[in-house]
């Protein structure tokens, strides 16, 4: 599992998964931070009933 995947089963929070991933991609050595973009504009378009699993799978790599 990995640590994005971690962070969602704990938190439960769209909000705090989208904060995660905006760390991802404003840090410039973030390997996977290019390849997330098309994952986060789909986790910012969702809506906060969605189910967390509904987030992995959409931005899993």
């Amino acid at each position: 599992m990995t640590r994005l995947n971690i962070l969602i089963q704990l938190s439960g929070s769209i909000k705090l998964v989208k904060g995660y991933v905006l760390s991802v991609l404003l840090d410039p050595v973030a390997e996977k931070g290019l390849l997330l973009q098309s994952g986060l504009m789909r986790v910012m378009k969702m809506k906060r009933s969605q189910s967390a699993k509904m987030v992995i799978s959409s931005i899993q790599i």
